[in-house]
């Protein structure tokens, strides 16, 4: 996420979101799919793990290469200018390793609740609350690509102090959040049985489940941007 996230400070959205979030998984299917084609057979763990390996290699060397070409044509001392005093490194640290901290106990806490019910109540289980979660996290969609849109906007305007267009962005953030993320998942309520009757018959007994996740991450959206 290296260079995604400095090409966010640099505002090229596009150079950040599109390698990652479409151009990765994109890569990942067509070479799964050619592989299973050629072999003609299911691929195993070891050889989708390697697929997925050198997608994600090949997208971070192409997103390096096209980071560093744009920084070259950079106008000259644009790409050295001194940062201001609140943005030194040393006081960024201080800020940053809190956040950092509370990304990792979250990353955690978000995977954890598979690994500990797949140790209390064994794999079947497990397997069924994860295919139930995984489509509950289709209502965080929207709020991520608002966040990933907004953010870099919104500090430039703290930076700056424009009152008025931050609270213009957290607003557009907020609706832009909300009104998609409450009607993927009213879809994914009514739909429930139908969706995760994909995975199998008996992914069928998680519709109550999914009804909780959902209602959650619903309640998580209505705070407010991320």
């Amino acid at each position: 996420g290296l260079f995604r996230d400095l090409s966010r400070g640099r505002q090229w959205l596009i150079l950040a979101l599109l390698p990652y979030h479409v151009i990765r998984p994109l890569v990942t299917a067509i070479a799964a799919a050619a592989c299973w084609w050629l072999a003609g057979r299911h691929l195993t763990g070891k050889e989708l793990l390697w697929i997925v390996g050198t997608s994600l290699l090949a997208v971070v060397l192409g997103q390096a290469a096209v980071f560093f070409w744009k920084q070259r044509r950079l106008p000259a001392g644009e790409e050295t200018a001194p940062p201001p005093p609140e943005y030194q490194p040393e006081r960024l640290f201080r800020t940053a390793l809190p956040l950092w901290l509370n990304r990792v106990i979250g990353m955690t806490k978000h995977h954890s609740a598979v690994l500990l019910l797949g140790v209390l109540s064994g794999p079947a289980a497990a397997g069924i609350y994860f295919a139930a979660m995984r489509l509950a996290q289709l209502t965080a969609i929207p709020q991520a690509i608002s966040s990933l849109v907004n953010q870099q906007p919104m500090a430039a305007a703290h930076a700056i102090g424009d009152a008025h267009m931050l609270q213009r962005l957290a607003r557009q953030s907020a609706h832009g959040s909300l009104w998609p993320s409450l009607g993927l998942g009213l879809f994914l309520v009514v739909f429930s049985q139908q969706l995760l009757g994909i995975f199998g018959e008996e992914f069928k007994v998680a519709s109550p489940v999914l009804l909780i996740l959902v209602c959650s991450q619903a309640l998580n959206v209505l705070t407010g941007p991320a």
